[in-house]
């Protein structure tokens, strides 16, 4: 081997190498910085998180927010869908006796052909072709309007399904009194009223949907801010769940008084 050769020992290369990384790592910390959107990530997506999961400060829309008459229009909808289903209730049974009264003015009456002025396929309503009298809580007093409508509705009260006994009175007077009602009639009443219930959920339901998909419209096209759609779908799931509530509370007073007469 050649004298001008200089011979370098291990430990002197390893101190060469620890010393230019050295120098390295302090340059590039000179020249490049931790990016603000690397650094507070993981801050960020804890304030993300911790804003979601607030509630509502308050389930009031002031009027001034951008979507205050969106949601004012679908609370002010389904305020109607109970009273509409509190209207229904009442037509089908304050108590089962009342129901029975209620449901007697839609009871369709047939007229034969004996009857010159009705055609023999026509047919309508208890109510337009007599008077019904509530004398008591058992009781119904009927007043056909003509004398020939008497046995028509005689036959259409008899054929009915409707728990009742009529009875003719006199030539004009027909009394109608309801039998005693059973647990299986009154089961299959609040049944119904199950269903009517139900009808009025999925129309409430039905609504919620359509506001969201108008959210969903407004923040693609970009007309309300990230923000405003975040609460105004807090503030419309609220509204909903107040009107599922207030149909099941609704539904259960009737219930109640249906099968606990």
């Amino acid at each position: 081997m050649s004298s001008s050769l200089l011979l370098i020992r291990p430990e002197m290369i390893n101190l060469t190498m620890i010393t230019r990384a050295s120098q390295w790592q302090k340059l590039s910390s000179i020249f490049w910085t931790r990016p603000n959107s690397v650094r507070n990530f993981h801050l960020n997506n804890t304030l993300w998180k911790e804003k979601k999961s607030k509630k509502l400060s308050s389930e009031s829309i002031k009027d001034s927010e951008v979507y205050s008459d969106v949601l004012n229009k679908m609370e002010s909808e389904m305020s109607q869908i109970h009273k509409k289903l509190e209207a229904g209730f009442k037509e089908l049974a304050l108590s089962p006796n009342q129901g029975v009264f209620n449901q007697l003015e839609k009871l369709s009456v047939h007229f034969g052909s004996s009857t010159s002025k009705k055609n023999s396929n026509e047919s309508q309503l208890l109510r337009d072709v007599a008077s019904l009298t509530k004398k008591s809580a058992q009781q119904l007093i009927i007043h056909p309007y003509e004398e020939s409508y008497m046995k028509h509705v005689l036959k259409s009260l008899d054929e009915s399904s409707l728990p009742i006994k009529a009875s003719k009175t006199d030539s004009s007077t027909i009394m109608v009194v309801p039998q005693k009602t059973t647990q299986e009639s009154r089961q299959r009443l609040a049944k119904e009223l199950e269903n009517h219930a139900k009808k009025s959920k999925d129309t409430v339901s039905s609504m919620r949907n359509d506001v969201k998909k108008a959210i969903a419209k407004y923040k693609k096209e970009r007309a309300w801010t990230t923000d405003d759609c975040y609460n105004a779908e807090s503030h419309m799931q609220v509204i909903y769940k107040k009107s599922v509530s207030t149909l099941d509370t609704i539904l259960n007073n009737v219930l109640k008084k249906v099968l606990n007469p």
